[in-house]
């Protein structure tokens, strides 16, 4: 394994214990994965361990089409049929994350979706969210491809309806940030929705400058991850 690789699955089991943290995980059921430095594997945690036991040594790197029953026994079915079909993608992500946090799945259960117009916070993710029908577990290729003909260059979020949501992100800072953000939004649209009381929403044209806002302070997500990391060595 190479220095950038060795690198990134140290954060990304950083990033695992920082989902932990915050409730974002479904027992062994949720996964992540980042590219390999080759661009032919990615890297992803096994299904047997829960978040929180996440280390570099129990990763897994996989290929596209790949056909080793012992990697496969070890991988989630669904997890790599989803990861697989993004990772080429139109979206090209290089981190993806699916989860099913308690708000993140209510939110995917309502007929009006997730509200990307709703409050600031939500609005970087404005025209950048797809939705997928719910149709079964996706252990299928077939499921796998569906999902990721829905997304386009910009896709950030898909809201699986009646399920759950998948981030995609081109770094492990972008994807915590997103990751993040959307949990709290998901958090406050469900507490606004619960007060019964009407609400606000934003034009189109207000809407889509705050999206572009949001991505005019440097690589998206870097501040807050250095912040994070920091916190973690000084626990070491």
């Amino acid at each position: 394994m190479n220095k950038i690789d060795r690198e990134n699955l140290k954060n990304m089991c950083i990033f695992f214990q920082i989902l932990d943290m915050h409730k974002i995980s479904d027992l062994t059921a949720n996964h992540v994965s980042i590219l390999a430095s080759d661009k032919k594997h990615f890297y992803t945690n096994q299904h047997s361990f829960l978040f929180s036991e996440m280390t570099p040594a129990n990763q897994l790197k996989v290929n596209f089409n790949e056909k080793r029953k012992m990697i496969l026994s070890k991988i989630n079915k669904a997890g790599y049929q989803i990861h697989r079909y993004l990772h080429m993608s139109k979206a090209k992500p290089f981190a993806i994350l699916h989860s099913h946090s308690v708000n993140a799945v209510a939110v995917s259960c309502l007929r009006e979706g997730f509200i990307e117009k709703l409050n600031q916070s939500s609005m970087r993710f404005y025209n950048k969210v797809k939705y997928f029908d719910y149709g079964s577990m996706a252990t299928s290729k077939e499921a796998g491809s569906d999902i990721a003909k829905v997304v386009n260059k910009d896709t950030k979020l898909i809201i699986l309806k009646n399920h759950g949501n998948i981030i995609l992100a081109k770094s492990l800072e972008e994807l915590h940030h997103l990751t993040f953000h959307f949990e709290k939004c998901c958090e406050i649209q469900l507490k606004i929705l619960n007060s019964n009381r009407r609400y606000n929403l934003v034009s189109n044209k207000v809407a889509s400058i705050t999206s572009n806002q949001h991505t005019q302070f440097g690589p998206v997500g870097k501040m807050s991850w250095e912040a994070i990391l920091r916190k973690f060595k000084k626990k070491k």
